[in-house]
């Protein structure tokens, strides 16, 4: 029993310090620019011009190193079993054969072929970057609109909550103006259902 209590308290001693450490954060604002900048990260879009731009620097550096020295290396190693008077004539065959080779290589064109090469990668990232700015203004746009949407909506909410209330009083005033005869009871019926 007293295991199972000093178990207890180391448990919920735990408990207490880890939720006490690790705080949880709500959305605190709902501004606009919190939902802009959530939108941004979050956009599928964005993210695929992002990669083409990354993928385009890459084409790039991948088209300088090919106007460089290229240097390869193969080699390959061959043997011929011949055990007890079986297998492959040594006559033939030399027994083994070994090869090694370096090759150095470089493409010798004009320094203008390269440097136009290049300028067609830098628009085509270009390009894609114009395309990411107008993906992100129509973002923003779309977002801003339904932002303010959102916003007329719940200003239109809190002002039907607000004349319901009203009406909800005057119901009260009007049933006891009616109950001492100052109010005609037509009236009154009458505006019960309208508030209905």
């Amino acid at each position: 029993m007293n295991v199972l209590r000093t178990y207890l308290i180391r448990s919920f001693l735990f408990s207490a310090v880890f939720f006490g450490c690790n705080t949880i954060k709500a959305q605190s604002k709902n501004t606009l620019s919190y939902f802009l900048e959530t939108a941004k990260s979050n956009s599928p879009v964005l993210n695929d011009y992002n990669n083409q731009v990354i993928s385009n620097k890459i084409d790039s550096l991948k088209l300088k190193a090919t106007y460089g020295f290229i240097v390869t290396g193969e080699g390959t190693a061959g043997y011929s079993p011949n055990i007890k008077g079986w297998g492959y004539d040594n006559a033939l065959t030399n027994g083994q054969s070994l090869f090694a080779g370096v090759r150095v290589a470089k493409e010798f064109i004009s320094r203008n072929n390269l440097n136009t090469r290049l300028a067609g990668i830098n628009a085509s990232i270009a390009q894609v970057l114009a395309q990411k700015n107008i993906s992100i203004q129509t973002l923003n746009k779309q977002i801003a609109d339904q932002y303010i949407a959102t916003y007329a909506s719940q200003q239109q909410y809190n002002l039907s909550r607000e004349i319901i209330h009203l009406l909800d009083q005057e119901d009260i005033v009007l049933k006891k103006l009616t109950q001492s005869a100052v109010f005609k009871q037509t009236d009154y019926l009458t505006f019960k259902v309208t508030l209905q």
